[in-house]
């Protein structure tokens, strides 16, 4: 489950890609982080119901990360994650669960 600790360390993570798994309903966004020097993360969501984004650029190119927000539904079992980008762009999630992964738990194909 997604930490608000683990919200905090994504100011300023660049988006490197985005790829869903349509078939287990599972969204994965590829970051790399400058804490302490380049780390990768993938921030996963399971069990993805809707998925929503933008990228028009309104405050001009960038890939960095701006804001993480997420808020837990009330009369349903999925929560809403909401990414704000440098850029002014806003991808938006819906699902059962999030999860953020270092480094250390990332396999490669």
């Amino acid at each position: 489950m997604l930490t608000e600790v683990e919200i905090q360390t994504l100011h300023d993570a660049t988006l490197v890609s985005i790829s869903v798994e349509w078939e287990e309903g599972k969204c994965t966004l590829d970051l790399r982080s400058w804490e302490g020097g380049i780390e990768l993360k993938q921030l996963n969501a399971h069990g993805l119901r809707k998925l929503a984004l933008t990228h028009q650029s309104p405050w001009g190119e960038s890939s960095s990360i701006n804001s993480v927000s997420l808020r837990r539904g009330e009369d349903t079992d999925h929560s809403e994650l909401e990414i704000e980008m440098q850029s002014g762009d806003v991808l938006t999630a819906w699902a059962k669960r999030f999860d953020l992964c270092s480094s250390s738990c990332i396999v490669e194909d």
